[in-house]
């Protein structure tokens, strides 16, 4: 699929799930593919979540730790279940100014 748009983010996100890949030559790992996916979109929670797995990293020169990783998922996506479990395994944290 990225060989037929590599500027869609949601793709990037995607294979980074499955651990990385090879992407017109160049080999990149799920951390890679999930701060690519964060470059091209932003807005999606998946792969903030992807890179809050994968120890969280750096997007757009800003550095994220895990737990703000999981923030800014859940900021964008307040019904991800999934996450708010993952929150709850990093100690809390603050979502839209409100403390959990």
């Amino acid at each position: 699929a990225l060989h037929l748009d590599p500027k869609l983010g949601g793709y990037w996100s995607n294979l980074g799930f499955v651990g990385g890949g090879v992407v017109d030559g160049g080999e990149y790992d799920n951390k890679a593919c999930f701060r690519k996916a964060l470059q091209l979109d932003p807005t999606l929670p998946a792969a903030w979540t992807g890179l809050a797995a994968a120890g969280g990293g750096v997007v757009d020169g800003k550095e994220y730790d895990s737990k703000a990783c999981i923030e800014k998922a859940l900021h964008l996506d307040p019904k991800f279940a999934m996450v708010w479990i993952a929150l709850g395994e990093v100690g809390g944290g603050v979502v839209d100014g409100k403390e959990y």
